[in-house]
């Protein structure tokens, strides 16, 4: 399952040159939903339009967040793998960052998803590594299945920014994750 995130009524970060974050998680999930089905993969996204998850009349962060949530448990995919850009108050701040959570079943299969992904990111885009990290964001909390949060770079650094805007910067990412998903399968964790 790809969710893209944020859309609709929630823009996500706001790039210097008025760019959306919900635009770019988008148009990259679109790119790797196409990349995984030509692989033979069964793709679920939990968008495919700039809507919220939620219906609108009810909108809220939490009730989005849980209807991603109920979505990936509805349906209990693979992998979730949840895309953002990070965004700071400081512009000269750059690079990726993929987190998974303590708390989601899964951990020890999230941390190899997280890893294999940024391994991946950063040998194709060249950002910044910042890391596998620990969060506690909600959709990876309470994910059934191993789940992560890949914030792909940053849209409140101006060259970043544009670089989020380029179509061969986002299919790069896109085959980035692909290569990350396909690395964490050929290289298993041992059977505990």
């Amino acid at each position: 399952m790809i969710d893209p995130g944020h859309g609709g009524p929630d823009t996500g970060a706001i790039g210097p040159s008025h760019t959306y974050e919900k635009d770019n998680t988008l148009a990259i999930s679109l790119v790797l939903n196409n990349i995984l089905k030509q692989a033979g993969a069964k793709v679920i996204l939990t968008r495919d339009t700039d809507i919220c998850i939620c219906p609108v009349t009810n909108y809220s962060e939490t009730a989005d967040l849980q209807a991603r949530v109920d979505l990936a448990n509805k349906y209990k995919p693979d992998l979730f793998i949840c895309i953002h850009n990070d965004s700071f108050t400081n512009p000269d701040v750059q690079g990726t960052s993929t987190f998974y959570s303590k708390e989601n079943p899964k951990e020890n299969e999230s941390i190899q998803l997280a890893s294999s992904i940024e391994s991946s990111l950063i040998d194709t885009i060249k950002t910044k590594n910042r890391g596998v990290k620990e969060a506690r964001d909600y959709v990876l909390r309470y994910t059934s299945m191993p789940a992560i949060l890949l914030e792909t770079a940053f849209i409140s650094n101006p060259y970043e920014e544009a670089r989020l805007q380029n179509s061969t910067f986002r299919k790069n990412v896109a085959s980035a994750i692909f290569h990350g998903i396909y690395n964490y399968y050929k290289n298993p964790l041992p059977k505990a």
